[in-house]
């Protein structure tokens, strides 16, 4: 299956998640900023881009389930496309811990590439952070993601 094809199909599955959760809580969005990474490995030779400046939406559609999307600049100072969904089983208060999935590009020789990204997100009513860890896989390297949020609905 070439790459279109798969996107289109992760479009559609992802559209499919929407109308099946949409109901629950349609009116919590959320403008994220994605700002900065760090990266385990800190030798000269494994040196990253850390300030990753972009910008995205996050929309809640149930109380465990998201949908989110947007652009930034990667940790090999790349501009990255992801579209994807959240899954946050666990509430404690104005933590939610749980995993976000889906398609970015921008990394390797293929077009897009999968994720799977153990994630915890403070929110109160306007203002949030998302912090994921990423951890390392083959030749990866284990970094830790920041992205700031602010409720727009």
């Amino acid at each position: 299956m070439n790459s279109g094809v798969r996107f289109a199909c992760y479009m559609l599955i992802g559209l499919l998640l929407w109308l099946i959760f949409k109901p629950a809580r349609a009116d919590d969005t959320w403008l994220v900023t994605t700002v900065h990474s760090y990266h385990y490995d800190r030798s000269p030779s494994n040196r990253r881009c850390e300030s990753n400046w972009g910008v995205g939406a996050e929309h809640h559609v149930s109380n465990d389930w998201s949908l989110h999307g947007g652009m930034y600049r990667n940790s090999y100072c790349r501009g990255s496309a992801y579209l994807g969904t959240g899954w946050f089983p666990v509430h404690r208060g104005t933590v939610h811990f749980g995993i976000t999935a889906g398609i970015v590009n921008g990394y390797r020789q293929e077009p897009f590439g999968g994720y799977l990204i153990p994630t915890v997100s403070i929110q109160d009513k306007r203002w949030g952070v998302n912090i994921g860890i990423v951890p390392s896989l083959d030749s990866a390297f284990t970094v830790i993601g920041v992205q700031l949020k602010y409720r727009i609905r």
